[in-house]
């Protein structure tokens, strides 16, 4: 079965190489697509918004 959504900041930091605790600061200051439907709720994101911002961030590295 295919990943519908990644719930929580482990598995989200996981997809994209990240350790979890810096996944706060990967959304506010480089636009990581993941987000919370509430405050205090579990860190959402879709898998491909995910690969997408991948992606991205490969290619401004790479100076595409």
């Amino acid at each position: 079965m295919k990943t519908i959504v990644f719930c929580g900041a482990k598995a989200i930091a996981e997809a994209v190489g990240i350790h979890w605790r810096l996944l706060p600061h990967y959304v506010k200051e480089h636009g990581l697509p993941a987000f919370k439907i509430e405050e205090r709720g579990r860190w959402l994101a879709l898998p491909e918004d995910l690969h997408a911002w991948v992606e991205r961030m490969r290619d401004e590295s790479l100076k595409r």
